[in-house]
Formats: structure tokens, C-alpha cells, sequence
């Protein structure tokens, strides 16, 4: 049975015991990631959770690599757009010496001058990898096409000229601002007894020093439609299609993700048999809805030559405009159970069980029953679906983003600009 509790300083707390593992996985969540920053900032929410492995006053950055290592257990972190989270996952008997380190690593990072330089290099280095990789950076272009003076628009791992000057002050004044308490969610799942673990992080999490609440909630964004070309040096053309969107609270997110299935999310699905079984137009192709806490938005992604590319996006709406006429009970049954067994599947490991929870606590507020998630996507209509293929494709909202040797515009009249 899960718990959670709300500390005295606004920290939440979720927990919840499974008693046939053997491990137990706890998350720090902290609401902050590239959607918070401005275009002085962008990057910073990143860099910090680098700077955070360089060093405590009790462990030297090889020291925090080592601890975990010489258990069998793991400590990573990540950043994303309106999130960053601290994890590790360890063997039962081992956790005290994981939350041992974690916490150290979280509150007593010493940020220092020297560990800045050496970090910006490595930081730099990975924007560079990241550059050189159009099939994952045209899905940032994209984003920040349509979202052009949006801060969810930015990249989370930042630019160049803003991480060659940030400043130890800066990263000081930026924690202060957002690792504050009631901006925090620490999240446990696994092998252990919650009259035990409570007091344990209690101990840990409830001296951090509450401060008064912010508003930390954003705008709608304003959607730009239109062609954005970036002739760049590839060997296929990288595009994404996509249009208007939904955010986690709106009532048609799990609707979109069996429309998402359906179409583009796995080998069966309509486009994927369609452009690269039928026709061998593509190697990749997939489609994904992105949810935010207050907006998102739908993407069809694929790699392809430069004399196929224009067909691929056409062929792909024609096969949108069959389905608004109607969806076979067969596709929406298979996405139905697609969607539930990898959820299920998922949940099975208590890193993404603990991962579950704390994003949940996060978006919602509230620790989120997969009974309850079946049941909404055992009662997702035809009806409902139909209603999303009009909603999205609607040719007001198209917008097209490709990286490729661009001599003219492939798409033109296919995306109306704003």
C-alpha cells in the first residue's frame, strides 16, 4: 500500500512497498529543467545536475562514482524540460549507503570554480555529440519552430555561448530559486517497511529550510505553423510533422496515446507497415505525442532520402484522411493492449515504478492506480479517435521541421504559415 506524507517544510514524500523484490529505488524530483530558464539561463538546470557528481566536502567526484559501483547499485540523473531527477537503485541491504550519497550529492555539492571549467568542456563536448546527430536534434528544432519565444521551446542541454558563462553565482542563485522544498518530490519503491523508511527520510529531507510558495506555473504557448528547412551536410533528409497537442491534464491523453499506437508506435502500426513494409520509403518511422503540464503536441518522425521525403508525408496523410472515416475495432482493440502491457511490463522494475510515481506526484499531484488508467483506456471510443485525427490534422496547424542539403523547399504547400 503506498503513502505519502507531506513534510512540515513542503517536501512530498511517496513511498510505496513491494514485498517480492529485492531492491528499492528512490528518486529526487525537483520541479525545474529547461522550461524555467530564460535566454541568459538556457542550460543551467542541466549543468547543475552534471556539477552535482563533481564533488561533496565528504566525497571527491571519483568517491561518489566508486560508492554505489562497489555494491552493485547505480546513481544517475537526467534533465528535461520541466524536471530534473536524481535516482539510484540498489539492493535492499544496501540502501542506507545509497540514500547516504544521494542526499550528499543533492544538499552538499560544493560547486567549485575548478570543477566549473572542467565541466563546461564536458558539457560542450556533449553539444557537439548531440549537433551530429540530426535524427535527435530535429525534434528540438522542431519544438522550438512552433514554440518559437516559449521557454518549453529551448533545449534542455542548452547553448554554447550561455554555458561558457555561467557562473558559480549564478548556479547558487539558480538552486536557491527552485530547490526549495515545496518544489521537491522524493519518491521510494521496493523492499521495505514504511514505519521504517519514513523516519529515515524524514531525518534526511525535513531539515531543508521551507520557503513560501511560488507560482511556478506557465502560459499556454502561442503554436506557429509553417516550414522550417536546416540545411545540414546528411546523407537522408530528417523530418518531423506535426501539429497541436494536449497537456497531461487534458482528458484526451490517454485517447491520443492509443491514436499514437495506432498509427506510428510500433511495427504494426499503419504507417510503419504502410511506408516502410509496403513501400521501403524509410528505414525510421514513428509518431509520439509530447504532454507538458499546461500544452503539447504531436509528431510524426522519419529518415529518409531527399526524392522520398515529400511522398513520405503525403502518403502518411492520405492514410490520416482513411482513418478519419472510420477505425477497425481490431486496431483499437491491439492498441488497447499494447498500451496496458507496456505499462504493465514497465512497472514490473521498481526504478520505473519509483520513477511512476514521482513524475505522477509531480503532473498530478497524486499517486496515480493502474486500475484507473485500464479502465480509461478500456472505455477510449472510435468515436473519440476520429474526433483526434480532426482535432490534429487540421492543415491550419501542420508544421514541418527537416534537417537535410536543402536546395529548395520539398514541402512547399503542405504546412501553412502563421
Amino acid at each position: 500500500m503506498h503513502r505519502i506524507e507531506k513534510l512540515a517544510n513542503g517536501l512530498t514524500l511517496v513511498l510505496e512497498p513491494i514485498s517480492y523484490v529485492k531492491s528499492i529505488s528512490l528518486g529526487i524530483f525537483v520541479g525545474c529543467g529547461s522550461g524555467n530558464e530564460n535566454k541568459d539561463t538556457n542550460g543551467i538546470s542541466h549543468f547543475i545536475e552534471h556539477m552535482n557528481f563533481k564533488g561533496t566536502a565528504r566525497r571527491s567526484a571519483r568517491d561518489i562514482a566508486e560508492v554505489l559501483d562497489s555494491v552493485g547499485g547505480k546513481l544517475n540523473a537526467y534533465t528535461s524540460k520541466e524536471h530534473t531527477s536524481f535516482y539510484t537503485t540498489v539492493l535492499d541491504e544496501h540502501f542506507d549507503i545509497a540514500l547516504d550519497l544521494i542526499s550528499d550529492i543533492f544538499f552538499n555539492s560544493l560547486y567549485r570554480d575548478e570543477d566549473l571549467e572542467t565541466e563546461k568542456k564536458v558539457v560542450l563536448e556533449e553539444i557537439k555529440m548531440y549537433e551530429d546527430s540530426p535524427d535527435e536534434i530535429v525534434h528540438d528544432f522542431f519544438v522550438r519552430n512552433i514554440w518559437p519565444k516559449f521557454n518549453l521551446g529551448q533545449p534542455v542541454i542548452g547553448h554554447k555561448e550561455v554555458i561558457e558563462k555561467l557562473s558559480r553565482a549564478q548556479l547558487i542563485e539558480y538552486i536557491s530559486q527552485h530547490y526549495v522544498p515545496e518544489n521537491i518530490i522524493v519518491s521510494v519503491a521496493g523492499k521495505f517497511k514504511v514505519e521504517e523508511m519514513l523516519p529515515k527520510l524524514k531525518s534526511i529531507f525535513e531539515h531543508k529550510e521551507a520557503f513560501a510558495k511560488q507560482n511556478r506555473n506557465m502560459a499556454s504557448p502561442v503554436y506557429k505553423p509553417g516550414t522550417h528547412l536546416v540545411t545540414k551536410d546528411t546523407e537522408q533528409v530528417h523530418l518531423c510533422f506535426g501539429s497541436r497537442g494536449f497537456s497531461y491534464h487534458d482528458k484526451e491523453r490517454y485517447p491520443l496515446l492509443i491514436l499514437s499506437s495506432i498509427l506510428g508506435g510500433s511495427m504494426s502500426s499503419v504507417l510503419f507497415q504502410e511506408i516502410r513494409e509496403k513501400r521501403g520509403l524509410v528505414y525510421s518511422i514513428f509518431t509520439y505525442p509530447v504532454f507538458f503540464k499546461n500544452c503539447g503536441m504531436f509528431i510524426l518522425y522519419a529518415g529518409t532520402s531527399m526524392k522520398n521525403a515529400r511522398d513520405v508525408v503525403e502518403i502518411s496523410l492520405e492514410k490520416i484522411n482513411e482513418l478519419k472515416r472510420g477505425i477497425p475495432d481490431k486496431m483499437l482493440n491491439t492498441a488497447r493492449e499494447q498500451l496496458k502491457g507496456s505499462l504493465i511490463l514497465g512497472l514490473e522494475s521498481t526504478g520505473n515504478k519509483m520513477s511512476w510515481n514521482g513524475k505522477n506526484m509531480f503532473y498530478y499531484e497524486k499517486y496515480l492506480k493502474v486500475e484507473d488508467v485500464f479502465k480509461a483506456v478500456n472505455n477510449i471510443t472510435q468515436d473519440e479517435l476520429v474526433y483526434l485525427l480532426e482535432y490534429i490534422f487540421n492543415p491550419n496547424y501542420y508544421a514541418i521541421t527537416a534537417l537535410g542539403k536543402f536546395t529548395d523547399n520539398i514541402f512547399k504547400g503542405l504546412a501553412n504559415e502563421a
